[in-house]
């Protein structure tokens, strides 16, 4: 329990920090919420992870909308969020794997 739980504290820490760097004034309490009911809403839906950023992004407008009119940051905050805990590992996991593959040949 306690890993799940830090995990969502970083996640929600991660997040947090965006919405206040691409201009979004939300309170940690609102923030708290909108997060946590945008992750319930994430998990429950499947998907693929090429659509997931769409999902979030969806997700995040419907509800952090309601405390922020600008949407663009709003949507960067979760793509940002995407890239850095999804997109940006993946990538250097296989650029990695590739190399160590070509290291045992």
């Amino acid at each position: 329990m306690f890993i799940g739980f830090s995990r969502y504290l970083i996640f929600f820490t991660q997040y947090y920090l965006l919405l206040l760097i691409f201009d979004i004034k939300i309170n940690i309490v609102d923030a708290f919420t909108s997060i946590s009911l945008s992750y319930v809403f994430l998990f429950s839906i499947p998907g693929i992870p090429i659509a997931d950023i769409g999902i979030r992004g969806s997700l995040a407008l419907f509800f952090l909308g309601i405390y922020s009119e600008n949407e663009i940051g709003i949507i960067a905050a979760s793509s940002a969020l995407w890239a850095i805990n999804l997109a940006i590992p993946a990538i250097l996991g296989s650029i990695f794997l590739i190399q160590h593959k070509k290291m045992i040949k």
